[in-house]
């Protein structure tokens, strides 16, 4: 029964841990969408400042250019370190939940394994005590049957 429950909150701290780490991605896509949105709106309502800013100079245009593109990467690679951050984190509450139902289910054993041994003894002196009785009684009945073996000759 407790490793039954133990089970269940395992399967649910999981399943809440998933959530988030999927609602986190989620979030974190939409942002990434939101912001290449943004760019292809910039670059639709500046078209013609674009087209001036080409006359004047292509190379303004490439370094605004590559900033976005260096921007977009840094987002990237801060999404994708927090994704493997969740992810170790995770996998480390995992094994303390693994860990502490092994502790768990190991002392249960042991307890029952004590109250085996405890009851194993208390039926071995019963059992012993009545095999006792009856040597006595059978010991009784053949003494008994000697002294009237004896009394009949």
């Amino acid at each position: 029964k407790k490793i039954t429950e133990i089970k269940g909150v395992c399967s649910s701290l999981r399943h809440e841990f998933r959530n988030e780490h999927e609602s986190d991605a989620k979030d974190m896509l939409q942002e990434t969408e939101r912001l290449k949105d943004d760019i292809r709106e910039m670059n639709v309502e500046n078209h013609d400042a674009v087209a001036i800013l080409r006359g004047k100079g292509v190379t303004e245009i490439t370094n605004v250019e590559n900033q976005i593109e260096k921007d977009l990467d840094e987002l990237a690679t801060k999404c994708d370190g927090t994704l493997r951050q969740l992810k170790e984190e995770l996998e480390l509450v995992k094994k303390r939940e693994r860990n502490a139902v092994v502790e768990r289910k190991n002392l249960h054993i042991n307890e029952l394994k004590q109250k085996y041994t405890l009851k194993h003894c208390e039926m071995k002196s019963y059992y012993d005590g009545i095999m006792s009785d009856n040597a006595k009684i059978i010991k009784g009945l053949k003494d008994g049957l000697i002294d009237m073996k004896k009394r009949v000759e």
